[in-house]
């Protein structure tokens, strides 16, 4: 049997120990990427409309130029109306004029949109110079809807209005309590949405899903 050369072995040994310590640090650094992204995403939804009512004149209702959006920082983004923009690559053709949220980022610049139909695309916002979503207009038409016509209404149409607890609602006192309101964020799947309620606790709700409303928009 030959004997064991140990300068060969140790040689061997500091060469798996470096890779190790290699991929430790590129694991931590991707987990504190994704904690200060978690933590961006989580402060934009607590810090989004605080007001009572999105009014239709306030700046973020009021359209930039995509130039002038590609210079905003990835933060800009959480949270804003979409729809695809220059680089789109991901398919969906049929639906280039389809609204979605932007409900998170990482700090690479890659985003993940929530469409209206509920479906979900990450994609990219700044990554590589690639913008693949342009940012819009939110206005809303406050015109008061009468619960019953409310129900025929799509999604898209929720989007930012302030919401109640309606017929339809099985949850308990989710939403803080009776009389308590929220602010519908995005859709959250098809027949879903996520509200933002006065606590600051995000949950999903049934728009269409088992023929169900959970909320109803107040004007």
């Amino acid at each position: 049997m030959q004997g064991i050369n140990v300068d060969v072995l140790v040689s061997q040994i500091n060469s798996l120990t470096s890779i190790l310590k290699e991929e430790q640090t590129k694991y931590e650094n991707e987990l504190q990427k994704y904690k200060e992204c978690r933590k961006e995403t989580i402060n934009a939804i607590n810090n989004w409309g605080n007001s009572p009512t999105k009014e239709t004149s306030s700046p973020e209702n009021v359209e930039m130029p995509p130039e002038e959006q590609y210079k905003m920082p990835l933060s800009w983004i959480i949270l804003k109306r979409v729809v695809q923009g220059r680089d789109w690559h991901y398919g969906r053709t049929d639906k280039k004029e389809e609204k979605g949220v932007v409900f998170s980022v990482n700090k690479d610049g890659q985003i993940t949109v929530r469409w209206d139909d509920g479906d979900k695309t990450h994609c990219n916002w700044g990554k590589d110079g690639n913008f693949d979503v342009t940012v819009i207009s939110n206005a809303l038409d406050m015109t008061p809807v009468e619960p019953s016509e409310q129900v025929h209404k799509p999604i898209s149409w929720l989007i930012g209005r302030k919401v109640k607890r309606g017929t339809d609602w099985k949850w308990s006192d989710q939403d803080g309590g009776e009389g308590k309101t929220g602010l519908v964020l995005s859709s959250a799947g098809k027949g879903w949405i996520n509200v933002k309620w006065e606590s600051g606790k995000v949950n999903q709700y049934r728009w269409g899903e088992d023929d169900c409303h959970d909320v109803e928009v107040i004007f």
